[in-house]
């Protein structure tokens, strides 16, 4: 049975949350909606209309390309969902399951807060993934600032990157495009990507491209393409704290994003195809853009990108922060 959790962190800020893929349902700041949802339980259920919507993704985010990677000298095999590639830790992966809802408390006063903790135990085997990994996600809202925290243990060496796959749309549900929200990434690199949005390899520089958002502006202004690439976060090395990320300006209001991981994932909702729903509107193409921060994209199979297995003895632990705030500038 799915289970629904509501966080309110006193400052104007709420926020659901659902045991189903670990899941934010809704974000509200500012008496508005900031992120798509489905109104009802049974659409979360149905992988056709849920397109992770809010959930936490894993146990590798992004993809691997060719469902396979070798880890140690030994060649591990893994459900392929998106073509002969993992997307999101296979066809079950940690979204699509019920995870169990630990903890939840508040604490008063100037410090108020709200969290909840909740957690899965994902076998050796998994998906093809080898090691048990035990994994655990909490969503704290104090003031108008939410914390994503993941932790991760495991018995057998194995790649372990978790995120959340909110899709924001700061304008509200009386929007249905993010392509005039003004974007600005703390990156001066990027990952480029094949014909299957896989990485290369290479790392590049945004500098006279349509990457380049160390400047604000809107997430269309350069083309209508859209964006599903991995960002190299400048002066993050994944371990030392937690560094600006992304700054993200519509509707009078500003979201911040702050993270300890080397990656962010701008994703623009290309394959939103306004099949399904929420709070009066259907997600369309470009409906929401999602901020993933993560290990890069194949790190598995990329040996000279980040280190993203995790291994017996060690914790998995990342940190993200969303900052709101209202009224915004008219830039950011």
């Amino acid at each position: 049975m799915v289970s629904l959790v509501h966080l309110d962190g006193g400052a104007g800020l709420s926020v659901e949350v659902i045991t189903l893929g670990a899941s934010t349902r809704r974000v509200r700041f500012a008496d508005r909606d900031l992120c798509l949802y489905l109104d009802d339980v049974a659409s979360y259920e149905d992988d056709s209309l849920n397109p992770f919507l809010g959930a936490t993704v894993g146990r590798f985010a992004n993809r691997i390309a060719g469902a396979r990677f070798e880890l140690d000298g030994t060649i591990h095999n893994l459900s392929a969902n998106d073509g002969p590639n993992t997307l999101h830790g296979g066809g079950d992966g940690f979204s699509r399951r019920i995870w169990t809802l630990d903890e939840t408390g508040t604490t008063d006063g100037d410090m108020a807060a709200a969290w909840a903790g909740l957690s899965l135990v994902s076998p050796d085997g998994d998906q093809g993934f080898p090691g048990r990994v035990e994994a655990r996600v909490t969503y704290r809202v104090s003031g108008s600032t939410l914390g994503v925290e993941f932790e991760a243990t495991t018995d057998a060496p194995t790649p372990v990157s978790l995120t959340n796959h909110a899709y924001w749309n700061l304008e509200g549900p009386q929007s249905t495009s993010v392509a005039d929200h003004r974007v600005r990434l703390a990156a001066s690199t990027y990952l480029p990507v094949d014909s299957a949005a896989l990485p290369t390899g290479d790392v590049a520089r945004v500098d006279r491209t349509r990457f380049d958002f160390t400047t604000a502006r809107p997430v269309n202004a350069v083309d209508d393409t859209g964006y599903d690439h991995c960002f190299v976060i400048d002066e993050s090395d994944g371990n030392s704290g937690l560094t600006h990320a992304a700054t993200v300006h519509a509707g009078g209001i500003t979201m911040t994003v702050a993270t300890d991981r080397p990656g962010l994932q701008l994703y623009t909702g290309t394959f939103l195809d306004g099949k399904v729903g929420g709070g009066g509107r259907a997600h369309q193409r470009s409906g929401g853009l999602c901020l993933e921060t993560q290990a890069f994209p194949d790190a598995p199979n990329q040996p000279h990108f980040p280190a993203a297995t995790l291994r017996p003895g060690q914790t998995h632990q990342t940190q993200t922060q969303f900052h709101f705030t209202q009224p915004g500038p008219s830039g950011v």
